[in-house]
């Protein structure tokens, strides 16, 4: 069963460095191995370097309208990131620094701990057209949805259709293969969609 969050609701916690806030979304923790993944939204206020997660892998992607700039501290790669690009990934262990040109903005943030299975499982995608998925032969999955720019219906064969508008979280878990399918309602419509 789907269930919304809004943005606005999830408590805000402040960066050490006073240059952001991030507001948790789900975690998962197995016994033994402690904490797997890590999915949250950052607010990006001002100019500021990453902190370092030795031995994770992070996603990013821009929510909001404007830009961010991301690079490494050593200059070996820079990404211009606006809200309608594909996430980019890169390791926990570089010193990343970011660049807001247009002040602010908001940013939706995967960290998987970097061992080859948990991030061979990762299905991150950006879409700005009609798509659909199910949990067919793949097991439980997790399946988080976030909204960028425009509405959205999610239409399921068991349910009635639901409207996903941006600064909400839809979040489910699949084990079926009941079809989702999602559903522009505006000619510049895009969200993110992240399978674990």
């Amino acid at each position: 069963m789907w269930q919304r969050q809004c943005l606005s609701e999830i408590r805000a916690q402040p960066w050490r460095n006073g240059q952001g806030v991030t507001r948790l979304i789900a975690e998962e923790t197995t016994s033994g191995a402690g904490l797997q993944w890590r999915l949250s939204v950052a607010d990006i206020l001002n100019d500021a370097p990453f902190s370092r997660f030795r031995g994770w892998w992070r996603y990013f992607a821009i929510l909001s309208q404007g830009e961010v700039a991301l690079s490494a501290k050593d200059k070996s790669w820079c990404h211009l990131i606006k809200n309608k690009n594909s996430p980019i990934e890169f390791s926990g262990d570089e010193d990343v620094l970011s660049a807001c040109s247009a002040g602010g903005v908001q940013a939706l943030n995967l960290m998987i701990k970097d061992e080859k299975d948990n991030v061979k499982k990762i299905d991150f995608s950006f879409f700005d057209k009609q798509f659909s998925f199910s949990g067919k032969n793949k097991g439980t999955q997790r399946v988080f949805i976030f909204p960028s720019v425009g509405r959205w219906v999610l239409s399921r064969n068991d349910s009635s259709d639901m409207r996903l508008l941006p600064g909400e979280v839809w979040s489910c878990v699949v084990s079926d293969n009941s079809e989702n399918i999602l559903i522009p309602q505006e000619k510049e419509s895009s969200l993110f969609r992240i399978i674990l």
